[in-house]
């Protein structure tokens, strides 16, 4: 939970249509005190995960990955990405620090910042105040669907994944889960 944030403030950035990759001179991440020990330190280690594990707790991966790909998405926490060359350059030009004014709205608030600085100067800034998917900053249905289908791809075939998309979707007007069942059955143990 402690990237959320960060990843929202790299998204708002990546959106900007005159951010340049190799423009990028530094990017500092502002968060709370809670965070360092888990996701940004030690920064030598956070700037080359070698398993999914790792990168899912990187400062730096996940920056990173955020502006190369505009997005963050489980199917991108994969050894080629973490050899990724954009990715490898920008993570070693993350770093982190405790911000007094966000540690002060810990843990009500879980807030972050993320400031890029490019060679011509200029600083670019985005803030998160609650996360996507915080229940002060919910997830559209699209969303969610969307956040679902990256989890299962290429684990479930998409007929599989529409049946237990339709299921769950429909889940206040089932019984039981006999329904779930059969489909769960049938992509564990196929026919």
């Amino acid at each position: 939970y402690y990237i959320q944030s960060i990843n929202d403030s790299v998204l708002q950035l990546a959106a900007h249509t005159d951010l340049q990759l190799d423009a990028i001179q530094s990017i500092v991440v502002h968060t709370v005190r809670a965070a360092m020990a888990l996701v940004c330190d030690p920064i030598e280690q956070k700037r080359r995960p070698k398993l999914m594990i790792d990168a899912q707790f990187s400062v730096p991966f996940n920056v990173a990955l955020g502006l190369v790909k505009k997005r963050v998405s489980f199917v991108d926490f994969t050894p080629a990405e973490f050899a990724n060359a954009d990715i490898l350059r920008l993570m070693d030009r993350v770093t982190c620090r405790v911000d007094p004014a966000l540690d002060a709205q810990y843990p009500a608030v879980w807030p972050a910042r993320v400031e890029v600085t490019l060679t011509d100067g200029r600083t670019l800034t985005a803030a998160t105040q609650y996360a996507k998917g915080d229940p002060r900053n919910p997830l559209s249905l699209d969303e969610v669907i969307a956040k679902h289908r990256s989890i299962v791809a290429g684990i479930v075939d998409q007929a599989t994944d529409d049946a237990i998309l339709d299921f769950i979707l429909r889940l206040e007007t089932k019984s039981d889960f006999s329904d779930l069942t059969r489909v769960l059955k049938r992509f564990v143990l196929p026919a």
